[in-house]
């Protein structure tokens, strides 16, 4: 016979362990970066993509350290979360693992939801494509071969944020094939 009180903690485990957000939720609700299918693409000049790889690309982790003003920045990493209505996206560190490389059955792993916090803080940047000086409308995603966890090299100038967020004005981007 099984006991009620055992029962009653089992099932009060349960509706807990359902109510915290999963791997790529968004508990306020929003679809950016959810990996939903975006509306548009971002209409981002030719010259943006690169033929080739640029020298002297720093980690993102490497190149946020080194960063003491802003200015001129070569980084490598991955795409991580775009957004949907925004031609921007993270740019994460080559050494963070997505959920799915950490084991778990993440359908979004390029939120990088299973990698603390203040550790992302130091490992990534927000990418952001301009033009005339505003961000440009719609999803990068498809534009020049950008898409999640692809491997790019980001060329353009850094700055931190008062919040210590490190954004990118990108003149130009490397997909490796």
């Amino acid at each position: 016979m099984i006991h009620p009180f055992r029962c009653t903690r089992a099932l009060a485990l349960i509706a807990a362990l359902a109510a915290l957000p999963r791997c790529g939720g968004d508990p306020a609700g929003g679809g950016e970066g959810s990996g939903g299918a975006a509306t548009t693409k971002a209409a981002l000049p030719a010259s943006v993509a690169l033929a080739a790889e640029p020298a002297g690309a720093k980690g993102v982790g490497e190149a946020i350290e080194a960063l003491a003003a802003p200015g001129p920045v070569v980084m490598r990493g991955r795409v991580g979360v775009e957004g949907s209505d925004a031609a921007y996206f993270s740019l994460v560190d080559l050494s963070q693992k997505g959920c799915i490389e950490m084991g778990d059955e993440c359908p979004t792993p390029w939120d990088y939801c299973c990698t603390p916090a203040d550790v992302m803080a130091k490992q990534s940047a927000t990418v952001e494509f301009r033009v005339d000086g505003k961000l440009a409308a719609g999803s990068v995603l498809g534009v020049h071969g950008i898409d999640h966890l692809k491997e790019v090299v980001v060329t353009g100038e850094a700055r931190k944020d008062a919040g210590g967020n490190v954004i990118v004005v990108a003149s130009g981007i490397w997909v490796k094939p």
